[in-house]
């Protein structure tokens, strides 16, 4: 267990857990989700100013220039820390030539199928990095992670991975975060699975009734979340959005919001092209994507809202929006999206729009931005609300 809440307080780096001076009152401060881990953490005695926790900081060091931050299309980040000569943290030991660790944090369906490796006991430890992992390990992981969801509970999975010295020099050369995270998972046999977890943020005891007077008042009301669909879905039932025996088609995953992605043409050698060859391939590739917009409006029926401009080279990984007529249709329908991103986000709204409602638009974070921007009304959280949210709102 120690060896876990270890890998959770130096990844959750950027939460704090602290005592309000005036009321006594325990709060976190940063990412919510990362403030849980970390309070599981103090309870196991890793605090960020003193004792073990404080030792754990100056012994791991976090490089921060390798970090890899998450993003709504990531689902995952993961942070890199220098082992000591031990090569050991907690009951775990790392392998005779790793010098550096990967501690990765994210969604267990994102992540779960990148690993390829499960924590092996060996002398008395935790060996990195282990056994291979097996279809049935997989499978378990999978169950518990429906298991969890199931129970309106949010869930996180950590894994490690061991670096060497020549992983870290490859690192270092990299470009951008995405060729990191590339580089980490490029190996699933040394990407091992740590722990998942389970956390539980309940709707406030205000949210059922009020949407109850909402539905009341003829006001439809419309989840939208990151979190995975069985969580969104069990979450919906608790304030009274979804109820039992209603059909399936109530909730979704935001990608069906999307068309269908298009294969991209692999390189049959290997081998890295030159910069001319690449520059001239992007705009052999945009060109193809304007094509692609181009006969799908034609042939799909309207693409007018502003999620459906033409994608540009750094728009590489946003999605291409369905066009107008079937959005209408999905969301005309579900009252719970999961695993939504920013833009998913602004597509509801601008739908919802197109189809003549009245939109009002309730957020607390910076991704809930431009939907609130978007929105007739927007509603920013006036105390767990971010700055860039409450001046982006209207309310």
């Amino acid at each position: 267990a120690r060896a876990h809440l270890s890998c959770g307080f130096l990844n959750c780096y950027g939460a704090k857990l602290a005592r309000n001076a005036e009321t006594g009152v325990w709060d976190t401060t940063g990412n919510m989700t990362e403030g849980a881990l970390k309070v599981a953490a103090a309870k196991g005695g890793y605090w960020d100013d003193d004792g073990t926790g404080h030792t754990l900081l100056n012994t791991y060091v976090r490089l921060s220039e390798m970090e890899v931050p998450f993003t709504s299309d990531r689902k995952m980040m993961a942070t890199i820390h220098k082992l000591p000569e031990s090569h050991r943290l907690e009951s775990l030991q790392f392998a005779g030539n790793s010098t550096h660790f990967a501690i990765l944090k994210g969604a267990p369906d994102k992540l779960v199928d990148k690993l390829g490796s499960v924590l092996d006991v060996a002398d008395g430890a935790l060996q990195l990095p282990g056994r291979i992992m097996t279809d049935d390990d997989r499978a378990l992981i999978k169950r518990h992670n429906a298991d969890l969801a199931r129970q309106a509970l949010r869930s996180i999975l950590l894994a490690l991975r061991p670096l060497s010295a020549a992983d870290m020099d490859r690192m270092k050369a990299g470009s951008s975060a995405d060729d990191r995270l590339a580089l980490i998972l490029g190996e699933p046999a040394k990407v091992v699975f740590t722990s998942l977890w389970g956390i539980y943020d309940p709707p406030r005891t205000s949210v059922p009734p009020s949407v109850k007077r909402c539905h009341e008042a003829g006001i439809r009301v419309v989840m939208v979340t990151g979190d995975q669909l069985d969580t969104a879905t069990a979450i919906g039932k608790q304030i009274g959005l979804i109820h039992e025996g209603d059909p399936n088609f109530r909730t979704a995953l935001c990608s069906e919001l999307h068309e269908p992605m298009p294969q991209r043409r692999a390189s049959g050698s290997g081998m890295r092209n030159s910069k001319r060859a690449s520059s001239v391939l992007q705009s052999l590739e945009q060109l193809q994507r304007e094509s692609e917009v181009g006969n799908c409006r034609k042939s799909r029926g309207s693409k007018r809202l502003s999620v459906h401009d033409v994608r540009g080279p750094s728009d590489a990984t946003e999605p291409e929006y369905r066009s107008e007529e079937l959005l209408a249709e999905l969301i005309g329908r579900v009252r719970c999206f999961a695993r939504a991103r920013p833009t998913d986000k602004v597509a509801i709204v601008e739908s919802l729009k197109a189809q003549g409602n009245i939109v009002a638009m309730t957020g607390d974070g910076v991704n809930d931005a431009p939907a609130m921007k978007a929105a007739h009304v927007g509603v920013s959280m006036g105390i767990a609300g971010t700055a860039v949210t409450q001046q982006a709102s209207d309310l």
